[in-house]
């Protein structure tokens, strides 16, 4: 009688913890997008937006964080000086980190809404996973690979 007991306290021990770990997902973090970009070899750097918001800034109530890739220590350019990677005030990369999946998701239906009614000569790529959405506004003069290296980036994620 023991021994069953025994034995019915650690199938019930089991169930619980079975249940007990699905109920909560592992949210990604900003920290977490620029390591995985930094990992595919992307350098990007914060960036301000001057005169105001963008239309693109805020998604479902969630303010984008802006970055510009650092094309000048990528390409290997020379520098004239300290910090040459201020010469750009181009922010082209949107980072929105949303409570949940579920509220990224309303997020990508705002951002699509917007993409929409804008009228573009090329349209932003657009990269997700759980609770992150990175959009990526390509510069004339960027390299393609930039583009494949924050998709890289979000997947490996």
């Amino acid at each position: 009688m023991n021994l069953k007991s025994v034995f019915v306290f650690l199938v019930i021990l089991i169930v619980l913890s079975a249940c007990s770990g699905g109920g909560e997902e592992r949210k990604i973090s900003l920290e977490n997008v620029i390591q995985s970009m930094e990992t595919q070899g992307l350098k990007v750097f914060p960036i301000h937006l001057k005169g105001g918001k963008s239309h693109f800034g805020e998604l479902n109530h969630v303010t984008a964080v802006t970055y510009a890739i650092d094309t000048y220590s990528m390409d290997k350019l020379p520098q004239t000086s300290p910090d040459s990677s201020l010469h750009t005030d181009a922010v082209n990369v949107y980072i929105f980190i949303f409570d949940s999946e579920q509220a990224q998701n309303v997020g990508r239906k705002n951002l699509d809404e917007k993409l929409a009614s804008a009228n573009f000569v090329t349209i932003p790529s657009v990269y997700e996973k759980k609770n992150v959405l990175v959009v990526h506004f390509k510069l004339p003069d960027e390299k393609v690979e930039y583009d494949d290296m924050i998709k890289k980036a979000v997947k490996n994620l």
